[in-house]
């Protein structure tokens, strides 16, 4: 058991890591390289806003956990909405699956940007 959250830890600290293992994983399991990159993104994306927030609340001190879900509401109600622009009509289930898809690639840049200002900030406060 013990091994098993010392490896969820190590992802999100570093949920590129987990990307990047799910990616080679699922190559290797799915012989398809569209399906593994796609199920590699919707796996990671929990690593990173797991990691997004954990970062969050360790520089600013703020432990809520409502601004993710408040978070992942807004970019639900963007993809539906962006869906009706184009389509004049909103599939749930795929508003869904695009608001998951486009928060790997939110949660990534926000992920790696607290990292970046963690480090900025240790090392002024270090001066």
């Amino acid at each position: 058991m013990g091994i098993v959250i010392g490896i969820i830890a190590f992802f999100v600290t570093f949920p590129l890591a987990a990307w990047l293992l799910f990616l080679v994983l699922f190559r290797v399991l799915l012989k398809s390289k569209k399906k593994s990159f796609l199920l590699s993104v919707d796996v990671a994306a929990v690593f990173f806003a797991v990691s997004f927030w954990i970062k969050l609340s360790v520089i600013w001190h703020h432990q809520s956990f409502l601004w993710l879900l408040c978070l992942y509401l807004l970019l639900f109600l963007a993809t539906a909405g962006l869906q009706f622009v184009f389509t004049d009509e909103i599939k749930w289930m795929k508003a869904l699956k695009m608001m998951w898809r486009s928060s790997f690639l939110i949660f990534f840049l926000l992920s790696e940007s607290m990292a970046i200002i963690g480090v900025f900030m240790y090392t002024m406060n270090q001066m």
